[in-house]
This record gives structure tokens, sequence and C-alpha cells, in this order.
């Protein structure tokens, strides 16, 4: 797969200059909510492709390059599944993770989790030494 262009200083201020455009960096563009959920609805229900999506919302598709215009769609979708439904259109600053839950672990967990490590480390120190008398017997 061929790796995607930079976008030029000029291009970069065409694309942040739309709407629906979130960010532009050299190598990346982020689309608004209302572009991932326009988009969608143009593709899913009006069967247009998203070349002709692209033009419709001010986007210039020659800018973007073939590899982003037909990611766009694929990109979509993956999100509507992962996020089942809408949700999945939520720019990242908008849409929360969930908070990691703080796991209390025991004392019995610590001493197995330790004793593990102390059998690991013996591992691989006699790993070690089966390599190092390997390259010995060579010389």
């Amino acid at each position: 797969m061929a790796a995607l262009s930079k976008f030029t200083k000029e291009q970069k201020e065409i694309l942040s200059n739309n709407v629906y455009i979130q960010s532009v960096s050299e190598t990346t563009i982020r689309y608004t909510s209302e572009f991932k959920e326009h988009f969608w609805e143009m593709y899913t229900k009006e069967n247009l492709l998203p070349r002709a999506i692209l033009r419709k919302m001010g986007i210039d598709p020659h800018i973007l390059g073939k590899g982003r215009v037909r990611s766009i769609a694929k990109n979509l979708k993956l999100a509507l599944d992962k996020y089942e439904g809408v949700e999945g259109f939520k720019s990242t600053q908008q849409r929360r993770l969930p908070k990691r839950k703080e796991i209390p672990i025991t004392d019995l967990e610590v001493t197995r989790l330790r004793a593990e490590v102390e059998y690991l480390r013996q591992e691989r120190d006699f790993l070690k030494k089966i390599i190092s008398a390997g390259k010995g017997a060579k010389k």
C-alpha cells in the first residue's frame, strides 16, 4: 500500500477553512462529527460516491488524494461498528473514554506475581547461559 501524500501549506489552509474539517496536519485530516453524519447519510441513503459527496461539502477530492477518498467510507463504517451507531461519529475530543476501574489486588495475588517474576528471571538467566555456552563451543 502506497504512503499517503503530505499536504502542502496551501492545501492545509484550504482544507482548514472548511467548516466540516476539524483539523489538518501534513499527513492527517480530522473531520467534524457533522461531516461524518452528513457523509454517511449521503453515502448510504442517496448512494452517492465519496468524490461527489466531498464536492457537495466543499472539499476538493484531488487535494485529499485517491487513498484518503477511498478510505473515508471504510473508516466511517468501522466507527459505526465499533461504537454501535452514530456515537462512532463523535470526534475523539468529544467522546469520553470509560475510566479504568480500580481492581484491588490481594496479598496472595502479589505473592503469586512476585514468585512468577522470579521464576521468569531464573528462566531467562538459564537461557542466557545456554546461548553463551553454544557460542563458546563454536570457537
